[in-house]
């Protein structure tokens, strides 16, 4: 961060995916004020979600009622053994998971950083606008 404060975002990834409603997230905030998240939902148990609290879905990554679950979500996973500098403030959601075939994934299932920043860097600087 640009405070200085180094942050190992994998811990904190693995801490959001055991979020029902995540199947995938990515950690942001190289040289940044503060951390943001890149957060893929799992299709369906945001339908289960969406059911329960009737809510039409529609596009997920700007449903607010889903957005604000989102960030519940990362904000609940992130408090137990994070510090404060570490949690994400703020997240993207987006509708494509991170696989081999897409290029975001390593054969042994590593998040190739790079080429999710070159597919979603521009929103996750939105964020910090």
């Amino acid at each position: 961060l640009e405070n200085g404060k180094y942050v190992v975002p994998s811990p904190l990834e693995e801490e959001l995916k055991l979020s029902p409603f995540i199947t995938n997230a990515m950690i942001y905030g190289a040289n940044k004020p503060y951390n943001v998240a890149l957060v893929v939902p799992d299709p369906a148990a945001l339908a289960t979600w969406a059911s329960a609290e009737h809510v039409e879905i529609g596009d997920p990554t700007k449903n607010p009622k889903i957005l604000e679950m989102l960030q519940r979500q990362v904000d609940e996973h992130s408090n137990s053994s994070f510090k404060g500098y570490e949690k994400p403030k703020k997240i993207v959601v987006i509708t494509e998971d991170f696989t081999t075939d897409n290029g975001m994934l390593t054969h042994t299932m590593k998040l190739k950083r790079q080429k999710v920043l070159e597919r979603y860097g521009s929103q996750l600087e939105a964020l910090y606008s």
